[in-house]
C-alpha cells in the first residue's frame, strides 16, 4: 500500500514546514551569495558565467521556488497556509532585501511603498500562480494514487493560478505598464507629499 493510499500523515513542523521553507531559502541564498562574489575569482570568463548563471537561476528560483518546497510540504501534510509561507520565502527574503536597501536611500514609509512597485508585484504574482499549478498538481497525483483527495479542481487554487497572466496584464501589458505607473505614483503623492 503507498502512502497516498489514506490522507497524508501530518508530520513534525520542522519536516513538514521548516525543511522545505529552509531549503528554497538555502538554494536562492546560495546563489544569490555566489553570484555578488563571483568577482573574486579572478579569471574573467568563468566570473562571467557564474554570474549570469547564478544571475539569472536567483531570479528565476525566486518565482518557482515552490516547485520545490510546495510539494514537499504538501505531501509531508503541511496545512495551506505553511505550504504558502515555505515557497513565498525566496521572494519575501528578496523583497526584504531590497526595501531595506531601499531604506538606506528613502524614509521606512516610502521604502516599504517602493516594495509594491511593478517588479516586486510581478514576482509575488507569479509565485503564488505557480502555487496554485503546484497545488492542482499535488491533489491529482494524490487522487491518482487513491489518496483522500475531494475535488482537483476548485476555485482558490484556480484563482491562484490566474493571478499571474492577470498582475502581467495589469502591470505589464495595459498601456504599456503606464497605467499601472500612474496609479502607483498617485498612490505615492497621497501617502508621502
Amino acid at each position: 500500500m503507498s502512502r497516498f493510499a489514506t490522507d497524508l500523515e501530518r508530520r513534525s513542523l520542522a519536516a513538514r514546514f521548516l525543511f522545505p521553507a529552509a531549503l528554497v531559502l538555502l538554494i536562492w541564498v546560495s546563489m544569490t551569495t555566489v553570484y555578488d562574489n563571483a568577482w573574486k575569482l579572478g579569471m574573467p570568463a568563468l566570473q562571467e558565467a557564474v554570474s549570469w548563471l547564478c544571475g539569472l537561476g536567483g531570479e528565476l528560483f525566486r518565482g518557482l521556488a515552490p516547485l520545490i518546497a510546495y510539494p514537499l510540504a504538501y505531501f509531508r501534510g503541511a496545512a495551506p497556509a505553511e505550504r504558502a509561507a515555505a515557497s513565498l520565502g525566496p521572494f519575501l527574503a528578496w523583497w526584504l532585501l531590497q526595501v531595506t536597501v531601499a531604506a538606506g536611500v528613502f524614509s521606512s514609509g516610502e521604502a516599504v511603498y517602493y516594495g509594491f512597485s511593478q517588479n516586486y508585484l510581478l514576482s509575488l504574482f507569479v509565485t503564488v500562480s505557480v502555487m496554485g499549478v503546484c497545488e492542482l498538481i499535488c491533489r491529482w497525483v494524490r487522487k491518482r494514487r487513491g489518496g483522500a483527495v475531494g475535488k482537483v479542481w476548485t476555485p482558490a487554487p484556480v484563482a491562484a493560478i490566474l493571478s499571474g497572466p492577470v498582475a502581467a496584464f495589469v502591470l505589464i501589458v495595459w498601456g504599456g505598464g503606464v497605467h499601472w505607473f500612474y496609479l502607483y505614483q498617485e498612490g505615492y503623492k497621497l501617502l508621502f507629499r
